[in-house]
């Protein structure tokens, strides 16, 4: 009798062993299909940051061409401007007595210029430098890129004469002021208030920031363009700091 209760104990401890057993091998097996799942879940989360940083790439190339042209035609007519003056001037290019005294009001104003909008924060910086989030990328502006808040009026920094008006594809409408041996650009506007050859004021609406497919935000651009110097500067070195 005691032979087989033992017997029977013996079975029952086996069995217990067993499931026991079973039980850590369906463990570790659960453990590792978590594991797994973990391992795929990270592999398609990787892959689809890659492929959000690639169509982010994209874009962003195709906006910095844009950008460039933009840059380019700005340029290209602040020196039509200038070859006209010069034209009038017959072949010389001076600024006048009025031209002079402007130069110095606003050279004197510098670091106390109004910005071109009432709230905004610039999310584009000036000069050459690298992209924010996106690593390898280098971008390059002649200003600065202030995002404001949508329908937002833009005013003039300065008083001037509204020089040029024109229209780009992808920017919206541009107003480039003169004030003397000075010029501030204006880009990504509509419901413009001023045309060429207006003489206008300090704080004087141009017009609203017109919103694109950059986002809403205005692009300011501060020129020197006395003598034979042609350089755009850095607008937050003129602007009151904010």
């Amino acid at each position: 009798l005691n032979a087989q209760q033992d017997l029977a104990n013996s079975r029952e401890s086996l069995t217990h062993e067993k499931v026991s057993i079973l039980d850590a091998i369906q463990d570790q097996e659960n453990e590792r299909d978590a594991l797994n799942n973990d391992r795929n879940t990270r592999a398609d989360l990787l892959s689809e940051i890659k492929r959000e940083e690639k169509r982010l790439r994209k874009k962003l190339k195709v906006q910095e061409k844009e950008h460039k042209r933009l840059s380019n035609e700005i340029k290209r007519i602040i020196e039509a401007e200038l070859a006209a003056e010069r034209a009038s001037a017959a072949g010389e290019y001076a600024l006048t007595p009025e031209g002079k005294i402007i130069s110095e009001q606003f050279e004197k104003n510098k670091l106390n210029l109004p910005w071109p909008v009432a709230r905004g924060v610039v999310t584009k910086n000036f000069g050459r430098h690298k992209h924010p989030t996106i690593p390898g990328i280098i971008v390059e502006s002649n200003g600065v890129d202030i995002t404001t808040e949508k329908g937002a009026k833009v005013f003039s920094i300065f008083g001037g004469t509204v020089s040029s008006v024109f229209n780009f594809p992808g920017a919206g409408e541009t107003v480039i002021v003169t004030h003397g041996g000075y010029r501030t650009v204006y880009s990504n506007l509509e419901g413009l208030k001023v045309k060429k050859g207006d003489v206008i004021d300090r704080a004087t609406i141009l017009g609203v920031v017109w919103s694109g497919p950059k986002g809403i935000s205005v692009h300011f651009e501060v020129w020197k363009v006395a003598g034979s110097e042609r350089s755009p500067q850095d607008p937050k070195s003129w602007l009151f700091p904010r």
